[in-house]
């Protein structure tokens, strides 16, 4: 886990920060607590997630394309805005990666709780509903 600078000034409030869902965290529409997962830098010991930040050339449906073949298979893509993050005192940072321009990094302050952050997010995510699923996939609740 590489940060790369923080967040431009000039990005939107309502810029959506998009993240996949997987079986092991959406069962039978039920969003679960480990829908937003938090890694540990081994090195750093920083916590953070994994979202790619959505633009007008990479929709929810390609991060999900990007990604169905993946292992845990992604479902759809889920979605939190720039807005709910700052809520709750998350900074995003670019983090590209070479096979991914698009990743980003939600970096969580020191000494939260996971749950106060995931649960929060979770919610967000819930009320906003599928940015992008296959036909077929039950509602996210």
């Amino acid at each position: 886990m590489t940060t790369r600078g923080e967040a431009s000034s000039q990005t939107r409030p309502n810029r959506i920060l998009l993240r996949q869902a997987n079986p092991l965290v959406v069962k039978n529409g039920k969003a679960q607590k480990g829908l937003f997962r938090i890694d540990t830098d081994p090195e750093t010991g920083e916590r953070a997630i994994s979202v790619e930040l959505s633009s007008s050339g990479y929709s929810a449906q390609d991060a999900y394309e990007r990604h169905c073949g993946g292992r845990p298979p992604t479902m759809g893509t889920i979605g939190v805005s720039m807005n709910e993050i700052a809520q709750l005192n998350l900074r995003a940072t670019p983090d590209p990666l070479p096979d991914n321009p698009y990743h980003w990094l939600l970096l969580l302050p020191d000494g939260v709780s996971k749950s106060s952050i995931q649960n929060p997010l979770k919610t967000f995510a819930v009320n906003r509903g599928w940015l992008y699923a296959p036909p077929g996939t039950p509602p996210l609740r």
